[in-house]
């Protein structure tokens, strides 16, 4: 396994960026996650990293490996690197065990030894006994497992997964998700697992990259990530936040003292100034009912099984302004128009 360095890389399509200056430092056996919405770049900086596009400009490496630069180009066969694609791309002429040894087959290794590396690649993600089947007769999930099978017998340097429990039913989605992350503890590869659902990056990665518009906005911890959106954007894409305009009234060390109107609460923060204006950033339970709390107007309310999700709309800040998001227990219907005040008991500075 190795080290991932990207540096300032940037790959246009004609006149359309699709990464603009990224850089990203994936550690050796770390899982890294890249998430963001459609058309953000996160397929084409996976494209750049398993070498099926070139770059303009910039620097790709794994370990002291140099494969891309403005120079320099190593084509995908010769990268060591494995990928995991959401269509699963089996061959349907080949048997299991035929697709899972195709890639040391074509490196020259035959007779026992490729028997005894597919039967290994096999019991790794638990389809032993299943190598004489064809990929037709197999669940989705088993295929995704032939997939990753195929990718790991070759003993890849980075293993690339492109959105691979996409065309997965949601009970298997979150079984397979957890064989990833288990198949990561016990092997420790290096791995870049590219979503755009964010429970799933959540769930998987060590740390997570955020792309938006060709730039990685923010680069962290799961936890950091949701706690301490560094941009609006992000606060409004992770975790279903809402973003709210406020205005510093104090700062101490690591809290700061924030209004919106005449109501007022603390928050956190890493730069604040008394009289500084930006936003605060809130997610579902940072909010609570609360009697000297924030005017608020019921909009809608959806419940999900086990709680209620209530849209707010701040009175003070108009129609216009951006909704709260409640959370209450269990079955809580809110008719629209219903008149509540609520409390902010945690919250997020973004200057």
């Amino acid at each position: 396994m190795a080290e991932v360095v990207i540096e300032n890389i940037v790959k246009s399509y004609g006149e359309t960026v699709a990464l603009d200056h990224v850089s990203l430092n994936i550690n050796d056996g770390e899982l890294v996650s890249v998430l963001g919405a459609s058309g953000c770049g996160k397929t084409t900086l996976l494209r750049v990293l398993a070498g099926f596009e070139e770059i303009d400009s910039g620097l790709v490496r794994a370990g002291e490996y140099v494969f891309s630069s403005g120079t320099t180009h190593v084509s995908p066969e010769n990268r060591n690197v494995g990928v995991v694609f959401q269509s699963y791309a089996l061959w349907p002429h080949m048997n299991v065990a035929e697709n899972i040894g195709y890639p040391l087959k074509i490196k020259g290794r035959n007779g026992q030894a490729l028997k005894l590396a597919v039967r290994d690649a096999l019991e790794s993600v638990g389809l032993s006994g299943m190598g004489d089947r064809n990929p037709a007769d197999l669940s989705g999930g088993q295929r995704q497992r032939v997939a990753l099978a195929r990718c790991l017998i070759m003993a890849p340097d980075v293993v690339l997964l492109d959105e691979p429990l996409a065309n997965l039913d949601v009970h298997l989605r979150e079984s397979m998700l957890m064989e990833f992350k288990s198949f990561h503890e016990k092997t420790k590869a290096t791995m870049l697992f590219v979503t755009h659902d964010q429970s799933e990056a959540m769930a998987i990665a060590d740390r997570i990259a955020v792309m938006d518009h060709g730039n990685i906005v923010q680069f962290s911890t799961p936890q950091e990530l949701y706690d301490c959106p560094a941009t609006v954007g992000v606060a409004r894409f992770v975790g279903n936040g809402s973003v709210l305009p406020v205005e510093v009234q104090k700062s101490g060390a690591a809290e700061c003292e924030l209004c919106i109107d005449d109501y007022c609460f603390t928050a956190r923060h890493s730069g604040a100034e008394a009289g500084q204006k930006g936003f605060c950033a809130l997610k579902c339970g940072w909010v609570r009912p609360g009697e000297n709390g924030l005017s608020c107007t019921a909009k809608r309310s959806i419940y999900t099984g086990g709680q209620t999700h209530v849209e707010l709309q701040v009175d003070c800040l108009g129609e216009l302004s951006e909704s709260v998001n409640l959370c209450l227990p269990g079955f809580a219907h809110m008719q629209a128009g219903t008149q509540i005040k609520v409390e902010i008991i945690d919250g997020w500075f973004i200057g």
